[in-house]
């Protein structure tokens, strides 16, 4: 009899396809686990609840990071990088397993690059600083010798000497920056490619010299003799030529840029070779 019955139960649950769940079933559908949910703590801010996709997702674009705080019941805490299942596998393939230390991944190669730059800064002003030692002092910054006898390369830099008198004297490339030269003897003088950059040459007897190329740059040659001078390429610019004497004088190429002129008239800029004067 009771064989029937039990048929009949189980002939009646295929039919219609409804029927309560037996004991086994209703503890096997007890035991499926319910997804994990995880809360975020962000300096201080509760987020979440998150599924672990979510995280996971949150932590690729950087809204999260893996130095944030992470739980299940936002009561117990614990840094998010040590839980493998909201890290993403590329995070921790690019950390080479620093996130399972707690670690954060490397800083990228771009961060490193200020830092190189600065480097690179110091060994190269290192270098060129030990360059300049071995070099030793330029010819410039030299002291002057203003008892040196007159010849190339002479440093008569801001020296005094009016007055002195050496004609014919081979003073090619000589430093005579602001010397004071007032009167001096040159006739004849190599003075080519010299430095006479703000030199005082008032009344100096120039007369055949040869100042090719010399820098002449804010001269004093008021009254000076520049019969047959040639001061061609010379640089002349805002020099004071009134007064001198201009017979036969050089000037091809030279720079007159404001200059003032043996009439005292001033040279305009881009004057070169001759005197361009301004209307009056």
């Amino acid at each position: 009899m009771s064989i029937l019955v039990s048929l009949s139960a189980r002939l009646s649950i295929t039919i219609f396809g409804t029927h309560d769940c037996t004991p086994d079933q209703m503890q096997e559908d007890n035991g499926k686990e319910e997804p994990i949910r995880w809360y975020v703590k962000q300096e201080g801010k509760l987020l979440g609840p998150f599924s672990s996709s979510a995280v996971r997702r949150s932590l690729l674009l950087g809204q999260v990071g893996l130095n944030d705080m992470i739980s299940t019941d936002a009561e117990s805490w614990r840094p998010l990088v040590s839980v493998a299942e909201v890290v993403p596998p590329q995070l921790r393939r690019a950390g080479h397993g620093d996130a399972a230390q707690g670690h954060t991944p490397a800083a990228p190669a771009k961060e490193k690059r200020p830092f190189l730059s600065l480097l690179l800064s110091i060994v190269l002003m290192v270098a060129l600083i030990g360059y300049g030692l071995y070099r030793g002092p330029s010819p410039e910054s030299a002291a002057p010798d203003c008892a040196a006898p007159p010849g190339p390369d002479v440093n008569w830099r801001n020296c005094r000497l009016e007055g002195i008198r050496v004609p014919s004297a081979d003073l090619r490339r000589a430093d005579m920056y602001s010397a004071l030269l007032r009167g001096a003897g040159l006739s004849g003088a190599i003075l080519t490619d010299a430095n006479l950059e703000y030199a005082d040459l008032s009344g100096a007897d120039l007369s055949y010299a040869l100042l090719g190329g010399a820098k002449m740059k804010g001269a004093n040659l008021q009254n000076a003799d520049l019969t047959n001078a040639d001061l061609s390429a010379a640089d002349l610019s805002f020099a004071d030529l009134r007064g001198a004497a201009p017979g036969g004088v050089v000037v091809g190429g030279a720079r007159l840029d404001h200059a003032i002129w043996f009439d005292g008239g001033k040279c305009l800029p881009g004057s070169v070779g001759t005197c361009v004067k301004s209307a009056p």
